[in-house]
């Protein structure tokens, strides 16, 4: 490589070399430039070189960051020089967005102190998938909601109400019958059993059937 000398006789040295890349790939960061400093056969004292006299300077930069590379290796211009700062940086990437999972469903009712019934809470939640990424959006502070609930403390089992009768099992005959039925809300520590869930009644049908199971009616 050739190099060009400058006219000061108190920094004697090369013409600066290009700017290096900046060194970040998204973003404000730092460029740098170098010269090498020529020796003086009569003179190698670096105190009588200028005030002024540097062999290296940085300058501000900034790179787009829609435009950043996946990888990149950044150095500083085109001087052949044993000194030479390299850095290897991975790139930011394209802008991610952070993702949650949907919201569970709601939990039991929890109560304090290990008890099974009065006033208590429950939940759901939703967890972080992938967090943000290269300024995307940001994740939700709000991955627990909570709700209060209660179940009366008493010794008989609570009980829903009854559903509407269902229509006779058949037309005609004495054994057609209704059915209803419950669901059991809550059922104490020490009840074992609940009351019945179904409920049965007889139909009021006429007695006899024809072959295909329809009522015979009397002309």
């Amino acid at each position: 490589m050739t190099f060009l000398t400058f006219n000061d006789p108190n920094c004697p040295g090369t013409f600066w070399g290009k700017w290096s890349e900046c060194n970040v790939t998204c973003g404000k960061g730092i460029k740098e430039r170098r010269r090498l400093r020529m020796k003086d056969q009569e003179n190698n004292d670096e105190e009588d070189m200028g005030p002024n006299c540097a062999f290296s300077e940085t300058e501000e930069c900034e790179v787009s960051c829609n435009n950043a590379d996946s990888s990149k290796t950044i150095g500083f211009g085109d001087l052949d020089l044993p000194n030479s700062i390299i850095i290897s940086q991975e790139s930011e990437g394209k802008v991610i967005d952070c993702k949650v999972s949907k919201w569970s469903r709601w939990s039991e009712c929890i109560f304090p102190n290990h008890a099974s019934c009065g006033e208590g809470y429950k939940y759901k939640s939703r967890e972080i998938i992938r967090h943000n990424m290269n300024g995307g959006k940001t994740c939700p502070k709000d991955l627990k909601k909570v709700r209060r609930c209660a179940l009366p403390c008493t010794e008989k089992c609570l009980m829903s109400r009854w559903s509407n009768w269902t229509p006779c099992s058949s037309n005609c005959g004495g054994s057609a019958v209704q059915i209803r039925t419950r669901q059991i809300i809550y059922q104490p520590p020490n009840v074992n059993e609940c009351p019945a869930m179904e409920d049965k009644r007889q139909c009021r049908l006429p007695i006899t059937c024809t072959e295909d199971g329809q009522p015979l009616v009397d002309i």
